[in-house]
């Protein structure tokens, strides 16, 4: 199924869904993305983000990234040196825990797969590609 038709058959679901409740309107998740449906109306893309009482933003007014003005959506980033100072930290922090993750996940996939799978050995033997399995007992 392509994601067209998961969307339309998620969306026949909720409109069910608001038909059999008391509810006047549904907001919910497709994705990453938030959806208002109401009663007789057609679905519309909403901000989603989740305010202080609890509750999902209805906003319609969405800009950058999905978002309406409130949530970020108009952030123009730091001004202050201070704020400035503490984003470029926060950033380079996070770039390093993202290469602490990627390095790790690369070291478990070149043990696996020096574990698990066949390792070719570049000599050839009349014309055919040698492979030579490698057991390690850990």
């Amino acid at each position: 199924m392509n994601n067209i038709s998961n969307f339309s058959f998620v969306l026949r679901l909720k409109r069910l869904e608001l038909k059999l409740s008391d509810v006047p309107l549904i907001v919910f998740e497709y994705g990453s993305k938030w959806f208002e449906l109401c009663k007789g109306k057609s679905v519309k893309r909403v901000c989603g983000a989740r305010k202080k009482t609890g509750e999902r933003c209805r906003s319609k007014l969405l800009h950058r990234g999905g978002k309406c003005r409130f949530h970020g959506g108009l952030s123009t980033g730091a001004k202050s040196p201070e704020g400035k100072a503490k984003s470029i930290a926060a950033r380079m922090a996070g770039r390093d825990r993202w290469i602490q993750n990627r390095a790790m996940k690369k070291s478990i996939e070149i043990e696996n797969a020096m574990r698990y799978s066949y390792i070719r050995s570049p000599l050839h033997c009349s014309g055919r590609l040698l492979v030579r399995h490698i057991d390690y007992a850990l």
